[in-house]
Order: C-alpha cells, then structure tokens, then sequence
C-alpha cells in the first residue's frame, strides 16, 4: 500500500478479506482498464473520508486496524484498512457510470443501494453523504453521445470527468489513477484560507484546497 513513507508492505494472512479485495481490484482493472482503477481511487477516497469521521465502517474498521497489529498506528493502517468496503463501492460506482448516460438515471436511488451494500445500518445518513455527493457532481447523468476511442476502455475512460485525467504521480500502492476527488488524507477537511479564484471554492476540486487546474464549477 502508498504511504507517507513511500509505501510498505502489510501481512495480509491474519485478513484474507484484504487479499480478496486485491482480487477483486485486479478484476475490475482487467475488465474496465483504467477507469476501474479510476473508480477505486474515488471509493478509497470516500471511505477514507469517513474513516476520519468515524462513519459508516468505524467499528469494523478497527477491528482489522487491531488483527493486523496496527492498532497504535491506526492512521497508517487505514488506507489498508477500508480497502475491502473501497472494492465494493468501486464496483456500485461502475453500475452508476453506466446508468447515469441513461434516461431515467436516479442519483438518490443509487445512494441508497450503496447504503445497502455497505452502511451497517442500511442507510447512509446526510452526514455521511458528503463524499458521495461530491463525486455525483462529478458523474452527473449525461446523454449517451457518441465518445471518442479507438476501443471500449478508451471510450470508457475519456467519458470520465475531467479531473480523472490530470497527470498522476508514479504510486508504489495499488491505486494508480487518479481521483477525482482532490481532499487530501491527513489533512484537515477544511484546512486552508486560500480560496479558488476560478469557483470560488465550490467546485469538489477546490473545497479544501485550491486545484491549479480547476475549471469552474461542472456543467458551467
């Protein structure tokens, strides 16, 4: 996994469930190309996010944060940590990024079946809803018009939105592509008085931290 110290390694055999979801990444990488490492970027993202708000999978959590003898380190264990609950979110983000060029695409309904599938309760509350919220905005529901690409996974990924395709750093971690999603582990959700000039800090790229190349606010 990518760390702050450039990556490390974690012994997995106390929680197969961790060797699964890299399973399962793979898969989703083979079938969807970039844009499924895309997409897992977002969801780790969204459960880091609630990670530092002690929502949706806190307790569960822990749990592997203690089994995998992290348990004093916990903010070093938790990109590992949420990494399974990330695999599933990923996997009902591609059913949204195919349903949202379709008539009819619901947001409110996909927010729900994700609480199904993830929250312990079933539900994910307003609160919690913030990080999916912003990256709806993001993947709002289009019109199915022609996109460019010479393949299927070509076409997949220029239909991402724009902040998915910035230059990315080289990871020694699983996660590849880049987020859309512009919050930064390990700092403070609302940690600078630097303000976007372009959206005045309203686009999901520049709410916690100004994105050089912000261009405004979607759809505008």
């Amino acid at each position: 996994m990518a760390g702050d110290d450039g990556g490390y390694l974690v012994d997995t055999g106390r929680l197969p469930d961790l060797s699964r979801a890299l399973l399962r990444h793979r898969d989703l990488v083979h079938r969807l190309g970039p844009t499924g490492d895309a997409l897992v970027s977002d969801a780790h993202q969204v459960m880091l996010w609630w990670w530092v708000n002690g929502q949706v999978g806190a307790q569960l959590w822990r749990e592997r944060e203690d089994a995998l003898g992290l348990g004093r380190h916990r903010r070093r264990a938790a990109p590992v940590a949420v990494y399974p609950e990330a695999l599933t979110l990923a996997e009902a983000m591609w059913t949204w990024e195919e349903r949202r060029r379709k008539r009819g695409a619901a947001p409110e309904k996909w927010v729900e079946e994700v609480g199904r599938l993830i929250a312990p309760t079933g539900v994910i509350s307003r609160r919690e809803r913030a990080p999916l919220d912003y990256w709806l905005e993001l993947h709002r529901p289009e019109s199915a018009g022609r996109t460019p690409g010479s393949n299927t996974n070509e076409r997949r990924w220029n239909r991402l939105p724009t902040l998915h395709h910035r230059p990315h750093p080289e990871e020694h971690g699983p996660l590849r592509a880049p987020s859309c999603l512009m919050w930064v582990y390990g700092l403070p959700l609302t940690s600078t008085t630097d303000v976007c000039p372009r959206c005045d800090g309203r686009a999901p790229s520049c709410r916690w931290v100004p994105f050089p190349g912000c261009t405004g606010l979607p759809g505008k």
